[in-house]
C-alpha cells in the first residue's frame, strides 16, 4: 500500500508553493487510497461473461452450434444456461477445454490441430509486440488491452506488460496501482540492485490466458537509475580493460614466480567478472528482454503498452519487441508527432546499434516488423480518409483495417471494457456488430502477421 506523507515531520514555510503542493498531494493521497481500496472490494472484482454458442463456434473457428454442443457433450464440459434456462453458455475455460481436446485429436502438430490450438510450438519464438508513439490519446492502450482480449479469447497465452506509469491498461483490467507495493511491480525486477525475479510481479487476471505485469509511479525510478549505472559500469569496464592489459604485460615478462603467477590470475578473474559486469549493465536495452528469459515458455506473446515518449524503457522495449506497431489518429497534428516519433526512434535505433558494436554484439535488428494502425478513424469523413490514404501511399506496413470511431467502443471504455468483454444486450446491436466486427479485422491482420513469424502463413 501507498505510505502517505507523514506531514508531522515536514517543516515547510506556511503560504509557500511548496507547502501548498504538499497539502495537496497528502489529502489526494488519501482520496486515491479510499477510493483504490473501495474499487478492490469483492464485489467490485471484474469477472469475464459467458458466451454465446454462437460467439463461442466464432472464436473455436467451428462450423456450427450443434458441433460445438457435441464435443462439449463428448467431453463432459460443465456448461451453465442463460437467464431462461433454455440455451448453453461458454466460458473461456470451456473454449479452451474444447481447443485442447480438438487439437489433441487432429495431431496436436496438424495444420488442423493448429488452427483449434494455435499456441506456439517448439520451434516459435516468443512474440514481442509493442505499442507505440509519441502522442497522447493515439490508442496505444485500447489497441494492447484488445489485442490481449481477442488473443486469449483465440487460445494463445499472453503477458501484458503495461509499462506506462499511468497504468492504463491495469484499470482494464481491474487493478490500481495505487495499492501496490514497489516489490509486487515491474520495476522491481528492471533494478540494478537486487532485482527480483520476473515471477514475483507476474500476476493473473480475471481474464484466462492473460497475465499482467506493471510499472506503476516505480518504474520512474528504474529510469533515473539507468543513467548513474550506465556512467559507473563504462568507468568500471574502463579499469578492468587497463588493468587486463597490465596483467598482460606482466604475463610477457620472463620471471615470474609460480606463486605470483597463481594470484595474477586470481586478479585476472575478477577483472573479468568485473567487465562482464560492467558490460551487461551498459546493455541497458537488452535488459527487458533479458528478465522475460525466466517466463517465456508460458506464453506465446507479450503486449508491450508503452508510455507516450522515448526514453531508456522505452528503448529497452524496442529492443526486445519483434513487432513495433505505431498508433496514428489520421489528423495532421497527429501525422506530424508521428514524424517526430519516426525522427527519434531512427536516431535510437543508430544509437543502439553503435552501443551493441561496441561490445562486440549486433543489434540491427533485423527480421523485426514495424507497423502502422489507424485508430479512432471515420471512414466518413473526407479530410480522415485522405490521410489514411496518404499514409497508405507513402509508408510501408500500414495495416489493411483500422480501428473505427466507435460510440460503442466508448461505452464499453467508459465501463473499462473491451468490445470482447462487453455484452452486446447492452448497446445498439448494428453499432455493437460494426465495432466488433473491425476490431476483429485488425487483431486478425497482427495475428496473421505473429503467424507469419512462425512460419505457418
Amino acid at each position: 500500500m501507498t505510505e502517505l506523507i507523514d506531514a508531522e515531520v515536514m517543516e515547510l514555510p506556511e503560504g509557500s508553493l511548496e507547502s501548498t503542493v504538499y497539502s495537496d498531494l497528502a489529502n489526494l493521497q488519501r482520496v486515491t487510497q479510499i477510493t483504490a481500496e473501495h474499487a478492490r472490494a469483492p464485489h467490485k472484482e471484474k469477472v469475464l461473461r459467458h458466451f454465446t454458442p454462437k460467439e463461442a463456434i466464432q472464436y473455436l473457428g467451428m462450423a456450427s452450434t450443434s458441433q460445438l454442443a457435441q464435443f462439449a457433450d463428448e467431453i463432459d464440459l460443465e456448461l451453465v444456461r442463460d437467464a431462461s434456462g433454455r440455451y448453453r453458455q461458454y466460458t473461456l475455460s470451456n473454449l479452451n477445454a474444447v481447443r485442447q481436446f480438438l487439437s489433441a485429436k487432429h495431431g496436436e502438430t496438424t495444420a488442423r490441430a493448429l488452427k483449434f490450438n494455435p499456441r506456439r510450438r517448439e520451434g516459435d519464438e516468443l512474440s514481442i509486440l509493442a505499442c507505440v508513439n509519441f502522442k497522447g490519446g493515439s490508442a496505444k492502450t485500447t489497441s494492447s488491452v484488445h489485442l490481449a482480449h481477442y488473443l486469449a479469447l483465440r487460445g494463445y497465452r499472453v503477458l501484458i506488460l503495461d509499462l506506462d506509469q499511468q497504468s492504463s491498461a491495469c484499470s482494464m483490467f481491474g487493478i490500481d496501482p495505487v495499492l501496490e507495493p514497489e516489490e509486487h511491480l515491474l520495476g522491481s525486477a528492471l533494478r540494478y540492485e537486487e532485482p527480483c525475479p520476473i515471477e514475483q510481479v507476474i500476476r493473473p487476471t480475471y481474464f484466462e490466458g492473460i497475465d499482467l505485469a506493471f510499472g506503476g509511479q516505480w518504474i520512474a525510478e528504474w529510469e533515473q537509475d539507468t543513467p548513474r549505472v550506465i556512467t559507473e559500469a563504462k568507468y568500471r569496464a574502463d579499469f578492468a580493460h587497463q588493468q587486463l592489459e597490465l596483467i598482460e604485460q606482466e604475463l610477457d615478462e620472463e620471471s615470474i614466480s609460480a606463486a605470483r603467477l597463481a594470484e595474477i590470475e586470481d586478479i585476472k578473474k575478477q577483472h573479468l567478472a568485473t567487465l562482464a559486469d560492467a558490460t551487461e549493465k551498459k546493455l541497458y536495452f537488452q535488459r527487458l528482454r533479458k528478465i522475460l528469459g525466466p517466463v517465456e515458455q508460458n506464453y506465446d506473446v507479450v503486449i508491450c503498452d508503452t508510455s507516450p515518449t522515448i526514453n531508456f524503457l522505452s528503448q529497452a522495449t524496442i529492443g526486445a519487441a519483434d513487432h513495433l506497431l505505431v498508433t496514428v489518429h489520421p489528423e495532421w497534428l497527429d501525422i506530424k508527432s508521428m514524424e517526430q516519433y519516426l525522427t527519434v526512434l531512427f536516431r535510437h535505433l543508430s544509437e543502439l546499434r553503435m552501443a551493441a558494436e561496441s561490445v562486440g554484439l549486433d543489434a540491427t535488428y533485423m527480421d523485426r516488423t514495424l507497423n502502422y494502425l489507424i485508430t479512432r478513424h471515420d471512414p466518413n469523413d473526407v479530410t480522415e480518409k485522405g490521410i489514411a490514404d496518404m499514409m497508405r501511399a507513402y509508408l510501408s506496413g500500414v495495416l489493411d483495417n483500422a480501428m473505427l470511431k466507435s460510440s460503442a467502443l466508448s461505452e464499453a471504455g467508459l465501463s473499462e471494457q473491451s468490445i470482447y468483454e462487453a455484452d452486446r444486450k447492452e448497446f445498439t446491436a448494428k453499432t455493437y456488430d460494426r465495432a466488433k466486427a473491425a476490431m476483429d479485422a485488425v487483431n486478425s491482420e497482427i495475428e496473421h502477421i505473429i503467424l507469419k513469424r512462425w512460419g505457418r502463413v
